[in-house]
């Protein structure tokens, strides 16, 4: 097995059917990979009875029983520095990409200039709150979609205390 087989099979165990993108990012971002070809070694896996693919949300990847067969092997020829690494990052990423999953944030842009964009909140698979904007420029629109995640609840708080203002409702919770 090779660095880069083993590299996906240890993000899809430790990220928990992660999309493709996910898999790149966990690899690229974290600095665990600098070099690699992510869609070959996914059809790879995937051709060799490792990797499972699945649908969700969208493409999603799960090991298969010689996939952790194949993984555990590789582990003992890695070194515990190595495991712990991915550990490490493995439990930064999942937060930042179960958080993902509850705020999403889109946009695209219209033949006439403007922007629309999509922003929602999610829990547990139901929606708990949508608001479509129009914004004027493609840079208002990816600065609100970076800080969507973050603004998400304190905007949700906001819309619910000025509809619910004087009224005997109870806000339905984030947990």
């Amino acid at each position: 097995m090779d660095r880069q087989e083993l590299a996906v099979l240890l993000a899809v165990d430790k990220l928990v059917s992660p999309t493709p993108s996910q898999i790149f990012r966990f690899l690229f971002d974290s600095g665990l990979e600098r070099e690699f070809d992510s869609p070959r070694t996914l059809s790879r896996l995937r051709e060799d009875g490792l990797l499972e693919q699945g649908v969700s949300t969208g493409i999603t990847y799960s090991l298969t029983e010689g996939g952790l067969r194949r993984l555990k092997e590789g582990l003992v020829r890695a070194s515990a520095d190595i495991q712990r690494q991915y550990e490490a990052a493995a439990n930064d990423y999942r937060v930042v990409f179960e958080r993902e999953k509850d705020y999403i944030a889109l946009y695209t842009e219209q033949s006439n200039g403007i922007f629309p964009m999509f922003l929602s909140i999610r829990r547990k698979d139901k929606i708990l709150m949508q608001v479509n904007i129009i914004v004027q420029n493609e840079a208002s629109a990816k600065a609100i979609a970076k800080a969507w995640t973050d603004r998400a609840n304190g905007t949700y708080d906001a819309v619910w205390d000025s509809i619910a203002h004087g009224l005997d409702l109870q806000k339905p919770e984030f947990s």
